[in-house]
C-alpha cells in the first residue's frame, strides 16, 4: 500500500511538473510571436507608434499574469487558461490594429526607436526561452524575468502613448533593457537549474537546436548577451543595426497567432 501511494504521489508530482514547464514553454513562445508581430506591423507602417505603444501596454499586463503563475514554481490549470485567453485577446487587438485604416511611418525617428525597443524584448524572450530549454533557467527564475520584462513593456506604452518616444525615453527603456539583460546572464549562469532533462522534465530538448519562433534570422555569436548586428550601436535595432542582445534579421513573414 505504501508503495503504491508513493508510486501514485511520484507520478502527481510528475503530471504537475510537466504541465508546468510545458505552459510556461507556451508563455514564453507566444510572446516571442506576438512581439514579432508588432515590429512587422512597425516596419510595413500597418502599425504607428501610438498603436504599437498601446499593444506594448497590454503585452506588459500579460507577462505580469505569467510571472504570478510561474513565481511558485507551478502553473494551475486556471492560470494557464486566464493566460491564453489575455494572449488571444492581445492577439486579436494586434490584427485589429494592422488592419484599421491608420498608418505609421517606419522611417521616421518615434518608429524607428520603437523598432528598436520591440526589437530588444524579441531577444529577451528568446534568451530565456533558451535558458529554458537548456535547463539553465528554473520556472521560478523565468516567473521573476517575465515580471520585469512587463514592467519593461509598460514604460514602452507609456513612452509612446502620445504618438512620439523621445531620445531621453528610449534611454531609459535601453538602461531597462541591459540591467534585464544582465539578470538573464547571471540567472542563467547561477547554480540554479530545472529538471529539464529528467524523466519528469518533459521532453528532452538540445540547446542551440531550436529556432526560438525566428523567421529567416543568422546567428552570429557577439557577445554572451546573444547575436550582435552590424553596427557598433550597444542596443538593438530594427533593421541591420548593433544589438546588445540580439541577432541579426532578415525578411520576416508575418507571424501566426501562436
Amino acid at each position: 500500500m505504501k508503495i503504491h501511494q508513493l508510486a501514485l504521489a511520484l507520478t502527481a508530482i510528475a503530471t504537475s511538473t510537466a504541465f508546468a514547464q510545458s505552459a510556461a514553454d507556451e508563455f514564453v513562445q507566444r510572446n516571442i510571436n506576438q512581439q514579432q508581430r508588432v515590429e512587422n506591423g512597425l516596419e510595413s507602417g500597418q502599425l504607428n507608434t501610438r498603436e504599437a505603444a498601446k499593444l506594448e501596454k497590454q503585452a506588459g499586463k500579460v507577462e505580469r499574469l505569467e510571472s504570478k503563475a510561474l513565481r511558485d514554481g507551478e502553473v494551475s490549470q486556471k492560470e494557464a487558461s486566464r493566460i491564453d485567453h489575455a494572449q488571444d485577446k492581445l492577439s486579436r487587438n494586434i490584427y485589429q490594429e494592422k488592419h484599421d485604416a491608420q498608418r505609421g511611418n517606419p522611417n521616421s525617428a518615434s518608429s524607428q526607436r520603437m523598432q528598436q525597443d520591440v526589437q530588444g524584448n524579441i531577444n529577451q524572450q528568446q534568451r530565456i526561452q533558451q535558458g529554458m530549454n537548456s535547463g539553465s533557467l528554473t520556472q521560478r527564475e523565468v516567473g521573476r524575468l517575465q515580471q520585469r520584462e512587463g514592467q519593461i513593456n509598460r514604460m514602452q506604452g507609456r513612452a509612446g502613448a502620445d504618438g512620439h518616444v523621445g531620445r531621453y525615453e528610449q534611454g531609459r527603456i535601453q538602461s531597462a533593457q541591459n540591467r534585464q539583460s544582465n539578470n538573464i546572464y547571471r540567472q542563467k549562469h547561477d547554480a540554479q537549474g530545472s529538471n529539464r532533462h529528467t524523466q519528469w522534465g518533459g521532453s528532452n530538448r538540445h540547446n542551440g537546436n531550436a529556432n526560438w519562433g525566428n523567421s529567416n534570422r543568422h546567428q552570429n555569436n557577439g557577445n554572451h548577451y546573444g547575436q550582435q548586428r552590424n553596427t557598433n550601436q550597444n542596443w538593438g535595432q530594427a533593421s541591420n543595426r548593433g544589438n546588445h542582445f540580439g541577432q541579426s534579421q532578415g525578411s520576416r513573414p508575418s507571424m501566426a497567432r501562436r
